[in-house]
């Protein structure tokens, strides 16, 4: 076909006119002429046209001069000329995409995954990718863990999750929630990640930016030199060199931030990220902080009060906290896991049988309570004293029982996981596990006066209240532990029960 001959016939096809000999040519044509197929995706985009054809209503027939049977013959025609626009969407589709990947390198990235990850790669059709390679158009979405990405001229990128990323052309990537460091290759030049809020265009450096939907996001340069745009003022832009940061100001203008390298993970861990208070170091009114989360240098810890605080004694492996049950606690400045992002909570507990429980103390603790379901809060729930305590899982007005009581005088290792995600039943998705075994939740409902709840998100922040152990401060001074407790860690993560039943069986547990 020559070329007003061709345009014609694709117009026609997405009109739904083009005979049926005449579509079954210009499928043809696409196959073998690359410039026809630039045509036809000009004119309709991928997928587009198939979904724009079919959504379209059809003529209503003129019933004075149309039989029923030539009705069905104009339907069967029409169901067919659509049918084979479908498949010149599907071999339009799969020719680029193919084409993409051959063209190999230059704009592909091979992704690598840490431990625990949870995480889809879809390709620019849509379709999962099952092959861990990134291609123009191709989207990353990390629920939790971080992925590794390396491209061909030697440039690298560690993304922590939760994250959302697209890789939109040769060296240039959307980082639309996450955090991400890059280390670019000299013959990368002018490699680019954008944010909704900034644009970060390498040149010759090593560099993180950071994308928050609650927060302003970030740049940090740690060497070379990076220029920033703050995307909503074009005029605003400045050239980084290592060792500054930028974000945008309260006057809505790039602002200088102090840069923090350590935020930002450079090789891939081998669990998830984790934060772990060791109480065998509690001196000096001191708890020693450790693990692998980003954010571990800025974490400090201390026992209060200071006149009266938990007492160090042996615990079930090591040093444990004898929390006394008036309000003594370990109180940090870390307002721990935001929103609805994925976390685990472990740690060793002894609770004496005979020790009063009822007043819902808390093991540990963080976020609002003033704010419906935005505090994250494991407690002992106890109906009266006396009787069983279970583990329980509190977002405020709603509470997640474990049907194992762990008040008996004996050490066990509770485990709490949230997905993040809702369940079909309108619940949250989370499990307790006590001493390595998953156990039954039931539910227990405490609705707001008002008879309105609303989904689970931890609210961190400026209204929020760091994490504490032993106490959590709300109305009630009585909601204080009375018990002991060991090696708590938490996780930016789901671990999965195999981890969880390889921690519970790290060490030989003392009565």
């Amino acid at each position: 076909m020559k070329s007003r001959e061709l345009e014609e016939a694709i117009q026609r096809l997405l009109d739904g006119t083009l005979e049926e000999e005449r579509a079954r040519e210009l499928q043809e044509i696409l196959k073998h002429d690359p410039q026809a197929r630039r045509l036809y995706l000009s004119y309709a985009g991928l997928q587009q046209a198939l979904e724009f054809r079919l959504a379209r209503p059809q003529p209503g027939p003129d019933h004075r001069l149309v039989t029923a049977w030539r009705l069905r013959k104009e339907r069967w025609r029409t169901w067919r000329i659509a049918a084979i626009a479908a498949g010149i969407v599907i071999v339009a589709q799969l020719l680029v995409f193919r084409s993409i990947v051959g063209s190999g390198g230059a704009s592909s990235a091979t992704v690598k995954l840490s431990p625990y990850t949870l995480s889809s790669l879809r390709d620019p059709t849509g379709a999962d990718q099952s092959d861990g390679r990134m291609v123009p158009g191709s989207r990353l979405s990390l629920a939790q863990g971080n992925a590794e990405l390396t491209f061909p001229n030697g440039t690298k990128a560690l993304v922590q999750g939760p994250a959302e990323l697209t890789l939109v052309k040769k060296g240039e990537l959307n980082l639309e929630r996450g955090v991400i460091w890059c280390l670019v290759a000299p013959k990368d030049h002018g490699f680019r990640v954008n944010t909704p809020e900034l644009e970060a265009v390498d040149m010759g450096t090593d560099f993180g930016v950071v994308s928050d939907p609650d927060a302003m996001d970030e740049v940090h340069v740690f060497s070379g030199t990076v220029e920033v745009r703050n995307r909503k003022r074009s005029a605003d832009q400045v050239i980084l060199h290592g060792g500054e940061a930028r974000t945008i100001g309260s006057t809505g203008l790039l602002a200088s931030i102090p840069s923090r390298p350590d935020h930002f993970p450079r090789v891939l861990p081998d669990s998830l990220p984790m934060v772990r208070f060791d109480f065998a170091a509690a001196s000096g009114g001191a708890v020693k902080v450790t693990g692998d989360h980003p954010e571990i240098a800025d974490i400090s810890a201390s026992l209060v009060p200071q006149g009266d605080p938990p007492l160090v004694v042996p615990g079930h492996a090591g040093s444990a906290l004898r929390f006394q049950g008036h309000q003594d606690r370990v109180q940090t400045n870390w307002p721990a896991i935001a929103g609805n992002a994925p976390r685990t909570v472990t740690f060793w507990l002894k609770a004496d049988p005979s020790a009063n429980l009822s007043q819902l103390p808390a093991i540990l603790g963080w976020g609002n309570p003033k704010v419906p379901n935005g505090k994250w809060k494991i407690l002992l729930a106890q109906e009266r004293p006396g009787m069983p305590a279970y583990p329980r899982i509190s977002f405020g007005w709603h509470g997640y029982d474990s049907a194992v009581a762990v008040n008996d005088g004996q050490w066990h290792h509770c485990a709490m996981t949230y997905t993040g995600r809702m369940k079909a039943d309108g619940h949250p998705d989370v499990s307790i596990h006590v001493d390595g075994a998953s156990t039954a939740i039931r539910y227990q409902d405490f609705q707001s006066p008002g008879g309105q709840s609303r989904e689970p998100e931890t609210a961190t922040g400026a209204n929020g209240q760091p994490l504490a152990i032993g106490y959590f401060r709300e109305d009630w001074p009585s909601r204080s532990f009375n018990g002991w407790i060991e090696d708590v860690r938490i996780y930016a993560g789901v671990l999965p029960e195999e981890a969880i039943l390889g921690q519970n069986r790290d060490e030989t547990p003392r009565k």
